[in-house]
């Protein structure tokens, strides 16, 4: 960068450095005034609401739009991209917290994504959000069940079928929307493996993984399995239509509470549940790493709490000394 400098200050005097600054000034005055000021927030956000609807899930596509829904409410659909200052971001953040306190991490990514695009697309120079961090927040260790509780949620779960994917998602820890679009053909019981990941399956890092099959699964599928067509949902209706997310997640809420179980246990919790016990037998971060599809280890670590007896080992070695 110095040398970069020297070279500028060698060739180019000081007047002709102004009549530059001028050039680039007005270069971005006119920027500003052919994108920013004729874009408000309701028009981008239509326009890349329909990207996402074309190039993600539709759970990302919900999770923007919510994200929108509070942007317009705090700053109005008419407010124009380009006003959008640091500060403007920064009081958008603190908006978040406090009345979106659960998911407003989530919803200043998905701003910050957006507005990066609007920069790609030249509707801004730069993105407001590009510099506000994001607070973090103590973490609190996932919750999990056993399978004593999980027999407790399958006894008050009325539909065999729906019985079937909770059990399902204990012993996989796939995600909601890999379970109800699983097929036939994603399952192989000659070898024990299930396959997450093709162009019928979407997983949520586009990444494909495998999954073994455990006995007590295994018979619950071999069970199951009453047809050969492999494009066949595994968890379907009568009809052979898969069931909707929502349904399914607002039937285990319904047991979870019949059951009189915590309020604090959703659908999710049976990916963690299937974490957290392997991690308490032992099961290295970085197997469970690949059993649930994490592209990182970080995202893992947070299962590094379940393995209690390990930890007591460690700090009993002091009885040692």
């Amino acid at each position: 960068m110095n040398y970069q400098l020297q070279n500028i200050i060698k060739n180019f005097s000081f007047e002709e450095l102004q009549v530059i600054k001028t050039l680039v000034n007005e270069v971005e005055k006119q920027r500003t005034s052919r994108f920013g000021n004729s874009v408000n927030i309701e028009n981008f956000a239509s326009e890349y609401l329909k990207y996402i609807e074309n190039n993600f899930s539709r759970f990302y596509l919900r999770s923007t739009t919510l994200s929108f829904t509070h942007l317009s409410r705090f700053f109005g659909e008419q407010k124009s991209l380009n006003e959008l200052s640091v500060k403007n971001a920064e009081d958008f953040k603190n908006y978040l917290m406090k009345n979106a306190p659960l998911g407003y991490k989530v919803y200043l990514r998905n701003m910050k994504a957006a507005f990066n695009k609007a920069v790609d697309w030249e509707m801004i120079i730069s993105n407001p959000f590009a510099k506000v961090k994001i607070t973090q927040v103590q973490q609190v260790a996932p919750i999990f069940i056993c399978r004593n509780e999980l027999d407790t949620i399958l006894e008050q779960t009325s539909s065999p079928i729906i019985r079937e994917l909770f059990l399902f998602g204990f012993y996989t820890g796939c995600r909601l929307g890999e379970i109800v679009n699983l097929k036939w053909k994603h399952i192989n019981l000659n070898k024990n493996c299930i396959t997450i990941g093709d162009d019928d399956l979407h997983t949520k890092n586009k990444r494909t993984r495998i999954i073994p099959i455990c006995n007590i699964l295994y018979s619950e599928l071999n069970q199951l399995r009453y047809t050969d067509d492999g494009d066949h949902y595994v968890f379907s209706k009568s009809n052979g239509f898969p069931f909707n997310r929502d349904y399914v997640s607002r039937a285990f809420k319904k047991v979870v509470r019949k059951a009189g179980l915590s309020e604090k246990i959703h659908f999710h919790t049976l990916r963690h549940s299937f974490a957290s016990n392997l991690a308490i037998k032992g099961v290295p971060l970085i197997v469970i790493k690949e059993l649930l599809g994490h592209s990182s280890i970080v995202t893992t670590q947070i299962y590094s709490h379940s393995d209690l007896d390990s930890l007591k080992k460690a700090v009993g070695k002091f009885d040692e000394i």
